[in-house]
């Protein structure tokens, strides 16, 4: 997601009156470049913590929470993954649609494609498992 699309977001969640009655997330993954001060001050606001370091020049006493960073880069690493495999796999990275509605329906239809796919290998692993383990 671009630098402007994020800050429209943001935007668009702090003038949304429905998004003012509803739940904040407690954490957002994102990259060290979304990590600008207008969006931190965002977050800080409504109780999220903004994963990555802090603004500015590192402190010499800074006590890192390791276990918080590992977690953090390893949730983000599997939705990166998420990503990369749809983009490869389901043509995501393919769609280059001229109106928006296009662009949104194509972009729909890959998600659906991937979710189906998953949807059927549980499956075929669940029969699978039931066939086969009934000689047990």
């Amino acid at each position: 997601m671009s630098t402007r699309k994020l800050k429209k977001l943001f935007i668009f969640l702090k003038n949304d009156k429905i998004a003012k009655s509803t739940h904040y997330p407690k954490r957002i993954l994102a990259d060290k470049i979304y990590r600008i001060r207008k969006i931190l001050v965002y977050c800080r606001e409504h109780g999220i913590r903004l994963s990555g370091p802090s603004l500015g020049r590192p402190k010499k006493n800074a006590g890192t929470d390791k276990k918080t960073e590992y977690k953090d880069n390893a949730d983000c690493a599997a939705v990166e993954r998420a990503f990369a495999l749809a983009k490869r796999k389901y043509g995501l990275g393919l769609i280059s649609g001229k109106l928006d509605e296009t662009t949104r329906c194509s972009t729909a239809l890959s998600i659906i494609a991937k979710n189906g796919d998953r949807i059927c290998r549980s499956l075929l692993y669940l029969f699978y498992d039931i066939v086969f383990s009934r000689g047990k």
